[in-house]
């Protein structure tokens, strides 16, 4: 796992907590966490959380994105739509009602020098056993998204 200096005062949640608060029992029968990380040319990173990137067919997929200002200044950032929108080669399918840490709609806030903002949602993977990629956009202006390759297991 790649790991990220938390620089907000807010604390890291572990996969126990995450899951729970998101309704789950468990993750997933094989749990293999694992962690993304892209640095964009603006100053923020994103860092999002897999529950497991090798889900079977019919399990449910826990994604936590977290977006941080790496720079030392302060930068204006507009938040819209569901918070998480996930586009790529899987097939999800998004039977829950979205579940966020953060507030979601369309609203602005500045995010100061070391600030960060985090969101989550769960989907079902749909896809038969393969090879996929999976990208989680964060919807920001400025634009943030992290791309990945998903293992769909029998």
């Amino acid at each position: 796992m790649l790991g990220v200096t938390q620089r907000s005062p807010r604390r890291p949640h572990s996969w126990p907590v995450v899951c729970a608060a998101a309704g789950l029992l468990a993750c997933g029968d094989s749990l293999n966490p694992v962690e993304i990380r892209q640095e964009t040319e603006e100053g923020f990173a994103q860092v999002v959380r897999f529950s497991d990137i090798q889900p079977k067919q019919g399990d449910t997929l826990l994604v936590v994105s977290t977006i941080y200002n790496l720079s030392s200044s302060t930068a204006d950032v507009r938040f819209w739509g569901g918070c998480l929108q996930v586009s790529g080669t899987v097939e999800l399918e998004r039977p829950f009602v979205a579940f966020q840490v953060e507030e979601c709609g369309e609203w602005s806030r500045p995010m100061f020098a070391g600030d960060s903002a985090r969101a989550w949602d769960r989907w079902v993977v749909r896809s038969p056993p393969g090879l996929y990629t999976i990208r989680i956009h964060h919807w920001t202006d400025p634009p943030v998204a992290v791309e990945h390759t998903l293992q769909v297991k029998k």
